[in-house]
């Protein structure tokens, strides 16, 4: 099947990201939320986290993710988040793609560590 993004068009491999989950940081727009689009149309189930007042839009847009709103930054705020996308994906996480801006002081590997240690702590 073809979907038109723009001006171009892209074919979907039906199925290929079937029974996997996936946590997509910085999906409120831009290529976050074109990656999220992508693994949504092969069939994962995806949660999208950012900090943007267009995370809902975006979720409507994308057809029916579970969404977390929220400042990657933060230790906590992530710790939660994490434990609620994956117990709203079913218990597990396959996928994480960082999409995010590094916000203030942050490093990205400070993030991706946080994200990643989050990640494995909670789906054991």
């Amino acid at each position: 099947m073809d979907q038109g993004r723009g001006r171009f068009v892209i074919k979907f491999a039906h199925g290929r990201f079937a029974g996997r989950t996936a946590v997509v940081t910085g999906a409120a727009s831009g290529i976050g939320k074109e990656v999220a689009w992508r693994l949504i149309g092969e069939g994962a189930r995806v949660a999208i986290w950012d900090v943007s007042d267009d995370l809902d839009r975006a979720a409507a847009d994308l057809d029916g993710p579970h969404i977390e709103k929220l400042d990657i930054s933060s230790e906590a705020n992530v710790d939660e988040a994490m434990e609620r996308s994956i117990a709203a994906l079913g218990g597990k996480l396959d996928i994480l793609v960082s999409s995010a801006a590094s916000p203030g002081r942050t490093s990205f590997y400070g993030i991706m560590s946080l994200m990643i240690g989050v990640a494995c702590s909670t789906s054991t």
